[in-house]
């Protein structure tokens, strides 16, 4: 495994010496080791938020031999308050909602609109990975601000974090065990008053392999274990600290899979530089990928001959029944979603349908695995729909909180660690005993 970063401070390197495996950032002020014991006994809660990329409801609640063997993660949901339903931000992908979680708001105003950038190309863009893209306050801003330690270890959309002092977003993030190593180390070694984790593997098995798959189970086994070992270290150092355990989203088992620039590009929506269609040359409307669903993109919003037309072009290509076409959204149907204001339509596919990229080839084929990122609310595609569960003192035992919003999440923390943040764009949650 590759050691990636450089330590920027000799704290830092003195944490890479312990950690063959991973090296991560650091920025810790030096006033700090000074004001946080005080702090902690006075008035802020460690607080520590842990999230299962693709975690649906239905593992957490599915009974007996039907579901996998999650000990721990029960155990937490009896010990605590519950979400039965948590509704995501749309997309319904992980870099959109993770970072909600931390923000409280929706992409239209924290900026990650999508897991990667718009791009009219056959080849997908990298991923969004720089913190500087969040354009409003975070958890961990809120608590730095407060003169709180933060750490992170590879929650997406933290590159170049500044509020984030013990850093680990470079190297293997399907490693479990080697995630809840160098977490248990930095809660031992630093005690940061928040900090986010973030597993990954249970994803990575249902999109191969589909959700209820035995890879998937195993997947999600597996990280409950790390979270045992995971949880039992914070515990030790922080017996008032509190534990969320959340999600970005569910996942849907998919059957076909529809290349929708195909038809964009027949309707001469999209041109190419030649026949082989690898490269775009120009295009008036393009179908920004997502998954379950897309996000359909004009070159020029403002002119309203081409909204025309390209709002003729999908209904017509709705009516086709190798589309798996559910609905079209358009300007009327998403104003106050919050959506990127790129997005002038939406395509939301039915379930068993996912978006492909082809240029060329067959614009419906068969697909084995799974996917998310259909359009959700809080009545259609629950399966969009992710987990949360939070254990702390003072939070009350075996509580179903009902259907929340995941915007919710973040201010609810923040109100644990007892640090100002007013920008969410929902209330807490209601979490006293």
């Amino acid at each position: 495994m590759k050691i990636i970063h450089r330590m920027i401070s000799a704290a830092a390197v003195l944490l890479a010496a312990q950690a063959p495996a991973h090296a991560a950032t650091m920025q810790a002020p030096a006033e700090e080791a000074a004001v946080q014991p005080d702090a902690q006994r006075t008035e802020h809660r460690p607080v520590l938020l842990i999230t299962i990329d693709g975690l649906s409801p239905d593992s957490l609640f599915r009974p007996g031999k039907a579901g996998p063997n999650i000990p721990v993660l029960r155990g937490l949901l009896r010990e605590g308050s519950y979400a039965e339903r948590v509704v995501n931000v749309n997309p319904t992908v992980t870099n959109p909602n993770h970072t909600s979680l931390v923000t409280g708001v929706s992409p239209a105003l924290h900026g990650v609109f999508n897991n990667r950038p718009f791009a009219a190309t056959a080849r997908l863009p990298e991923s969004f990975s720089q913190y500087a893209t969040i354009r409003v306050p975070t958890l961990w801003s809120a608590a730095k601000g407060a003169g709180l330690r933060t750490a992170s270890v590879y929650w997406p959309v933290t590159k170049g974090a500044a509020p984030i002092d013990i850093n680990i977003n470079t190297g293997n993030s399907g490693d479990d065990e080697q995630i809840t190593k160098d977490a248990v180390r930095i809660i031992v070694e630093h005690r940061p008053y928040f900090m986010t984790v973030h597993y990954v593997s249970h994803d990575s098995a249902q999109h191969a392999y589909g959700p209820g798959s035995a890879e998937g189970i195993a997947a999600l086994e597996r990280i409950d274990r790390e979270i045992g070992k995971l949880v039992a270290a914070y515990r030790a150092q922080n017996p008032r600290g509190v534990i969320a355990i959340a999600s970005d989203h569910g996942f849907d088992r998919t059957a076909r899979q529809v290349n929708l620039n195909i038809p964009f590009a027949d309707a001469g929506l999209i041109t190419f530089t030649d026949d082989t269609r690898s490269e775009v040359k120009s295009w008036r409307a393009f179908a920004w990928y997502v998954g379950g669903s897309a996000m359909v993109v004009l070159r020029d919003p403002g002119d309203a001959a081409l909204e025309a037309e390209v709002s003729a072009f999908l209904a017509t290509l709705a009516k086709r029944p190798d589309a798996g076409i559910a609905a079209i959204l358009g300007p009327r149907e998403l104003a106050g979603r919050g959506l990127s204001d790129q997005a002038r339509f939406v395509i939301a596919l039915k379930p068993g349908y996912r978006m492909g990229n082809a240029m060329t080839g067959a614009f419906s084929e068969a697909y084995s695995g799974g996917s998310h990122g259909a359009f959700s609310s809080p009545t259609t595609r629950r399966d969009m729909h992710s987990g949360f569960i939070l254990v702390g003192e003072g939070i009350a035992a075996n509580k179903s909180l009902g259907t929340i919003d995941i915007r919710q999440i973040a201010p609810t923390l923040a109100g644990l660690l007892n640090v100002p943040f007013d920008t969410a764009q929902v209330p807490a949650l209601m979490i006293g005993q």
